[in-house]
């Protein structure tokens, strides 16, 4: 499975890659939407995980239109904004959150949620 992340933080988007390439998945990774959306242009990925900020109901818009037959499944990733954003990020698409920094266990355990269902 593939799976994008953009986080700006360098440290937390490095501990995020590892924590997914532990777990088998292939990883792609941008620090902005504009890195994001090149490698949206390359490949689709099955799971994104982004950071929650302004350009991410945009980002989430993007993947969303590429939707055509499986469903990318979205996680954002909320770091000191208020549970008032929580509406807004399932609003702009969003499948799920988790609060930065996440855990290795709670990260495989909210993406690997589809294929439990």
């Amino acid at each position: 499975m593939l799976a994008l992340v953009v986080e700006s933080n360098k440290a937390a988007r490095e501990a995020i890659v590892r924590h997914l390439q532990t777990a088998q998945y292939r990883v792609e990774q941008a620090a902005d939407a504009n890195g994001a959306n090149a490698c949206l242009q390359r490949e689709r990925p099955d799971v994104v995980v982004l950071a929650w900020n302004s350009a991410a109901p945009g980002l989430i818009q993007r993947v969303r239109a590429l939707d055509t037959s499986n469903h990318c499944y979205v996680l954002a990733l909320l770091d000191g904004q208020s549970v008032s954003e929580v509406p807004r990020l399932y609003a702009a698409g969003a499948d799920d959150f988790a609060r930065q920094p996440v855990s290795r266990e709670e990260l495989i355990g909210r993406l690997d949620a589809p294929r439990r269902i």
